[in-house]
């Protein structure tokens, strides 16, 4: 069963669906592979003019599966390696998409799932929707999605709201640049479709040009910047924090290093 769904629509309309309702769309490897594979498909084909990016279900994505973290804490240096550079790799590939992104946010976004909400050129979400750069409190690090959160939401309210992991709402989401408009539950559908096809009034090649050209006059995410994220995620899973924040989250009980007293 595929993880992440691709349907390409008449008018260049690339719809991107994420496809674990039952575990809230979080990344798995697997899920990690389909992200990488559907970026550089959609870089292939000269018809899409325009991402949709959603998720199935009534929460958009709550980033990795602590599932596939708690394997992470466990496996060797090299396996470690290789998962951090793989979830890596699908956020730069993604970064590196020619058309415009526009993500349709229901619920909320966590974590990695809240890399790929930076990573979009236009964001769109419901009123009740909740968000958090929430690894801190698992005892890890947002690592690979940083480059991409301080792009978008620069020094003070990316250390803010990295350092502190708290949870936030919509109004704070929009005040520091995450999300662009608020709509209701209803009406999501909808005003994305309406403006998905606002883009699709642009010459095509001049979108794409235009994107690039805005993209590389901002900090450039480079080989070295990736392999120095891959370099602190591995240390942090390899922590014991990060072993007791996980095995923590599947007891339901507090890790010993947060003295939170409400």
């Amino acid at each position: 069963m595929s993880r992440v769904k691709l349907e390409i629509q008449s008018t260049g309309v690339a719809r991107v669906v994420l496809n674990r309702p039952e575990k809230k769309n979080a990344f798995n490897a697997s899920m990690i592979l389909e992200l990488r594979d559907i970026a550089d498909t959609i870089n292939r084909k000269s018809e899409i003019r325009i991402v949709n990016l959603r998720g199935e279900g009534n929460f958009f994505c709550a980033g990795a599966d602590l599932e596939w973290m708690k394997k992470q804490t466990e496996s060797s240096r090299e396996e470690k390696y290789q998962e951090a550079m793989s979830l890596a790799k699908m956020l730069k590939a993604w970064f590196d998409i020619k058309v415009p992104i526009l993500a349709s946010v229901q619920g909320g976004a966590f974590g990695g799932g809240l890399g790929l909400v930076v990573l979009s050129d236009e964001v769109i979400t419901t009123s009740d929707s909740k968000f958090s750069f929430s690894e801190v409190k698992l005892g890890l690090i947002p690592a690979t999605i940083s480059p991409y959160v301080h792009r978008v939401l620069g020094n003070k309210a990316g250390n803010r709201l990295l350092l502190s992991g708290k949870v936030f709402h919509v109004d704070e989401a929009r005040k520091v640049g995450l999300v662009d408009e608020i709509v209701s539950q209803e009406d999501l559908e909808s005003v994305s479709d309406k403006r998905a096809d606002i883009y699709l009034g642009g010459s095509p090649e001049a979108v794409k040009a235009t994107k690039q050209l805005y993209r590389q006059l901002g900090k450039q995410i480079t080989d070295e910047t990736i392999n120095k994220t891959v370099t602190a995620l591995i240390k942090i899973w390899s922590g014991k924090e990060a072993q007791e924040g996980v095995q923590s989250y599947f007891l339901n009980t507090k890790p010993s290093w947060n003295i939170k007293t409400n």
